[in-house]
């Protein structure tokens, strides 16, 4: 099967470097994010690790993180809101027709 060969125990499949960060126990390990950025600014939402928000005018090699900072409070619910929006208007399609059972 195309799964079982792609992280196989020997390591050597194509997703074995993913899969192995997934289920160690030693930090950092790989986890989930989603990234909105704009032509100043840029957020990057982790599922389990401290989010992250970017001057990108004053910082562009983003370098300082400046999401715990209160003058980028308005920036950084702005940056929410857009991901949210964005998730709400691309995720989860209902379908026009009904199930017949």
């Amino acid at each position: 099967m195309e799964l079982e060969s792609a992280s196989n125990a020997s390591g050597a499949g194509l997703y074995s470097p993913r899969v192995r960060l997934q289920i160690t126990t030693d930090a950092p390990c790989h986890t989930r994010a989603a990234m909105c950025r704009t032509t100043t600014h840029k957020y990057v939402k982790r599922l389990y690790e401290q989010d992250e928000l970017y001057d990108l005018a004053a910082d562009p090699l983003e370098e300082t993180n400046v999401v715990d900072d209160p003058a980028y409070s308005d920036i950084l619910v702005s940056l929410k809101e857009r991901m949210l929006r964005w998730y709400m208007e691309t995720c989860d399609v209902v379908p026009r027709e009904t199930d017949t059972p």
